[in-house]
């Protein structure tokens, strides 16, 4: 890192270069996670600031949904691991009935639990790039219910994620509470900024780094302009810098990043009001790009707009479209066509209402159509 880099003072973009893609034999888990992992557990290890911030967000978001509190308050030094495993019976369809369930390691990224006693333990299971997997949740829910933490008092799973999409449970005894990386940025921000007559401590400012990496990494708090109809074209300016903010976001935080360049291109066509915005694939990668495209007429902006994920075959499967379900994939505002060339195809969405303005559904939008676009390129089975 060139010393004049904006980055240059900040410890965790200077260590992150050094973190492998992947953990070795777990596709499923990648060392970025765990590098998040570490240094969130830091923070709330040595911030008694962040720790209790952290806190009061958790019982806001627990208050939704119990009348149960977590007794916290006050709690200066919680034991914190991380990386903590237990065993789970192994959940493979393919199993023989009659053979007994094999047991398999999982692990818990990051566990808070009250010292020498049983108040509370808060489980955090964090996703940056990959989704939960089959399976994921259960197991986690299971062992809090029968496991080591059978006892204690109040038990508390948080999914940790960049769009904080709750997973599906019917479980009504663990409470599951959905958090979003950008709900984490803006904490360790604020507790960054908070004494303004005194020094900030190391821990404070140590804290205040990881909110600017996280911030720098597409992971922060972001509004999105809503674009109305009949509002002039150049009301729309605001709203094409935040798009090229999300196509930013998305390019860091998806295994596109080693695929498409970081430019984001803009081009208006006069002939029909249309207005691209694209990101498209590094030379001497595979066509790959993305796109957002907008109209307008006599210089006023329509409600006209569609998101796609465009990619030019590499593997070419003999029946592309087999492999696409219609239905499954129309409830996601998902639609494949394959170009008449036959060279590439694209994944369309349309701009509902419910997108307007929210910047989160646009970039979950767009990671879902990678993952497809993806699974159909490396002809793998599209869940």
């Amino acid at each position: 890192m060139r010393s004049d880099d904006p980055q240059a003072n900040n410890l965790f973009s200077r260590l992150i270069s050094y973190t492998p893609r992947v953990s070795e034999g777990e596709k499923s888990r990648t060392a970025l996670e765990d590098y998040y992992t570490e240094a969130l557990a830091w923070c709330l290890r040595n911030s008694n600031e962040f720790r209790q911030a952290f806190f009061v967000l958790v019982q806001k978001n627990l208050a939704d949904q119990t009348k149960s509190k977590l007794p916290v308050v006050g709690n200066n030094s919680p034991a914190i691991h991380t990386q903590l495993s237990f065993d789970s019976e192994s959940d493979d369809e393919d199993e023989d009935e009659d053979e007994e369930p094999s047991s398999s390691q999982r692990r818990f990224d990051l566990v808070i639990r009250s010292e020498n006693d049983d108040d509370f333990v808060v489980v955090i299971e964090d996703k940056v790039r990959w989704k939960f997997t089959d399976g994921q949740i259960p197991a986690y829910l299971k062992e809090l219910k029968t496991g080591a933490f059978k006892n204690v008092h109040t038990r508390i799973l948080i999914v940790l994620s960049p769009t904080g999409r709750k997973p599906n449970s019917t479980d009504d005894v663990i409470p599951i509470i959905p958090l979003k990386w950008s709900e984490i940025q803006k904490t360790l921000e604020d507790v960054s900024q908070q004494s303004e007559q005194t020094n900030l401590s190391v821990a404070q400012t140590i804290c205040g780094q990881f909110g600017e990496f996280l911030k720098k990494k597409g992971l922060a708090p972001m509004n999105l302009t809503k674009i109305e109809v009949n509002k002039s074209f150049k009301d729309g300016i605001r709203f094409a810098y935040q798009i090229q903010q999300i196509f930013l976001q998305i390019r860091e935080n998806t295994e596109l990043k080693d695929v498409l360049s970081n430019k984001v291109h803009l081009k208006h066509y006069e002939n029909d009001g249309c207005l691209w915005f694209s990101m498209s694939n590094k030379k001497g990668r595979p066509g790959f790009t993305l796109y957002f495209k907008m109209w307008s007429k006599s210089g006023i902006l329509v409600n006209e707009k569609v998101m796609l994920c465009e990619a030019g075959w590499i593997n070419r499967p003999k029946n592309p479209q087999s492999l696409f379900d219609k239905q499954k994939f129309a409830d996601k505002n998902l639609v494949f066509r394959e170009w008449e060339n036959k060279t590439g195809f694209s994944i369309e969405g349309q701009f509902t209402p419910d997108y307007d303005g929210n910047a989160d559904k646009i970039r979950e939008w767009f990671e879902e159509a990678i993952a497809l676009t993806m699974a159909l390129l490396e002809n793998r089975p599209i869940k």
